[in-house]
């Protein structure tokens, strides 16, 4: 009788144990055929939180990001009596350390049971400039990070920030 693959205990091995651990993939088949479950939402908003909290501490930033995101939406939505968000609107610094591809995938995974379940999450990626310090000239993409003309070193003007820009919400 041959044993297991060599093959797949190394892809085994390099998983990553925070989210792949076979508890919560147990859960995967029964949200695929689960579309209401209103006696099992409590213990599900229960594992999400969970889960969410888990990957926050795994160092999967995006996850913290996107909660801090939705409780300001679920703030303003609050504010102004809203029963639903469609859309919300961010700016996304190239040299805020986010990964939009993770931003969208965490916003599709935490926004359940909120105000923004139904919405829409564009991102607009914000290109990196860098300006002196002093005359406030803006240096050329792949230059030297200082003025050309009196050689100051140049600050980051724009290119780090992660901002809700808008939010589209049902107000009756």
């Amino acid at each position: 009788m041959n044993g297991p693959d060599p093959d797949d205990l190394r892809r085994l091995a390099g998983l990553d144990k925070v989210i792949h651990e076979p508890g919560r993939l147990a859960i995967v088949p029964y949200l695929a055929v689960v579309e209401e479950a209103g006696f099992l939402s409590d213990m599900w908003t229960g594992i999400f939180s969970t889960i969410a909290s888990e990957l926050r501490q795994a160092g999967m930033h995006e996850y913290s990001i996107v909660s801090a995101l939705l409780d300001r939406v679920d703030d303003a939505a609050r504010q102004q009596g809203a029963t639903a968000v469609y859309r919300i609107s961010v700016q996304i610094g190239e040299l805020s350390g986010v990964e939009t591809g993770l931003l969208q995938e965490a916003f599709s995974m935490v926004r359940a049971h909120t105000v923004s379940a139904d919405a829409e999450l564009d991102i607009t990626a914000i290109e990196a400039q860098w300006r002196c310090g002093v005359c406030d000239r803006v240096v050329a993409r792949g230059q030297r990070l200082s003025c050309p003309d009196c050689q100051t070193p140049a600050r980051l003007a724009r290119g780090a920030e992660i901002l809700l820009e808008r939010v589209e919400m049902e107000v009756p």
